[in-house]
């Protein structure tokens, strides 16, 4: 299923591969199997985006705001499995992850405390505030190995 012809998707692929820069047009063309001039109409906005597309776009990128566009409105939170996930064996470096994500999230609201911001824009900060610290628990939940895995 494509997304509308001037759907908010083409607009921030266009902010990520045009005005972030994030990875040239022309190697993602070619990373996606399409000619250049295919994938700049994706990204003006002229042709949709095929849902088989979308998914390798979020695979080449990796740019979390791809997932949190497509499960905005939804009960779902996007969360990037972290890196170290093999890492993270033994009980000392698990509570080591799960310490550090929760203080990272409190400063992150204390942050929020300090800043002086209208009413409006202090719920909308919150939110985002909210959800990273969301996101670094359930990443620190993904990172743990599986029960079976470590053979219980």
């Amino acid at each position: 299923m494509a997304l509308p012809d001037n759907s908010g998707f083409a607009r921030l692929i266009h902010q990520i591969l045009v005005i972030e820069k994030k990875q040239p047009l022309q190697h993602i063309a070619d990373r996606l199997g399409m000619a250049y001039p295919t994938l700049y109409a994706r990204v003006k906005g002229r042709v949709a985006f095929s849902a088989e597309e979308i998914k390798q776009l979020i695979r080449e990128l990796g740019d979390i705001r791809l997932v949190d566009y497509l499960l905005e409105g939804s009960d779902l939170l996007a969360v990037k499995i972290p890196r170290y996930r093999a890492c993270i064996q033994d009980r000392e470096q698990q509570l080591h992850a799960a310490v550090t994500a929760v203080k990272e999230a409190a400063l992150m609201l204390d942050s929020l405390e300090q800043d002086e911001l209208e009413k409006d824009r202090y719920m909308e900060r919150l939110q985002i505030h909210l959800t990273e610290a969301e996101r670094a628990l359930a990443g620190v939940r993904a990172g743990l190995p599986s029960a079976a895995a470590i053979g219980m």
